[in-house]
């Protein structure tokens, strides 16, 4: 961000901003018709951070943000209790797991990846019904891992946008920063810079 860019604090003079004012995004964001995307490592941070994150949040992002490590640490211990040691060459499947299941770097296996996600809880209820402690275990301790990943990312970057969207001074600094982008309804994602057409996705 420039010195020039620090001094905008009305959307009115934001770069490629899709709406007139600050009022009517927030009528289109009230209505559906437009919402936020955000960076969402940038979210993580700044949510764990404070500031304008309420408490609340922050400490359940952070749980969350430890759950993968607690699910894998429970699975560990359950194999030593249980003397399931021939369990102990599946531990690598949580980090594949882990790579998988988070959205920077899963997104780059498309819908292999929520196949894999499915197939997870497929194991999950199957170890359940047919009493496979071993299936059970390693796909309750893959499903932390998920939910862990899902729920920190989900929190924080509705954290994030919901602040932004009552705060234009906020709203300017991130816009300009490039760590917001508006979508439309109809699809279409405009950033600081660039618009994509018909590229847009849910928050």
């Amino acid at each position: 961000m420039n010195n020039r860019d620090i001094l905008v604090l009305s959307v009115e003079e934001l770069p490629n901003f899709p709406f007139p004012s600050f009022a009517k995004y927030s009528e289109a964001n009230a209505s559906g018709d437009a919402w936020l995307s955000a960076d969402r490592a940038f979210a993580l941070r700044w949510t764990q951070a404070g500031g304008y994150a309420p408490r609340s949040t922050q400490i359940l992002t952070s749980i969350f943000t430890w759950l993968p490590i607690f699910g894998a640490l429970s699975y560990f211990i359950w194999i030593i209790g249980s003397k399931s040691w021939i369990m102990l060459v599946t531990l690598p499947l949580l980090l594949v797991g882990y790579a998988v299941y988070h959205p920077g770097l899963g997104s780059l296996l498309g819908p292999i990846r929520t196949l894999l996600i499915g197939l997870t809880f497929v194991g999950l209820f199957y170890g359940l019904l047919a009493n496979k402690p071993h299936v059970l275990a390693l796909c309750a301790a893959l499903s932390l891992v998920w939910y862990g990943i899902r729920q920190s990312y989900t929190l924080s970057i509705r954290c994030l946008t919901r602040a932004a969207s009552l705060n234009e001074k906020m709203f300017c600094a991130l816009w300009q920063d490039e760590k917001l982008s508006v979508v439309m309804r109809n699809g279409d994602q405009y950033w600081k810079s660039f618009k994509v057409v018909g590229g847009g996705a849910n928050p």
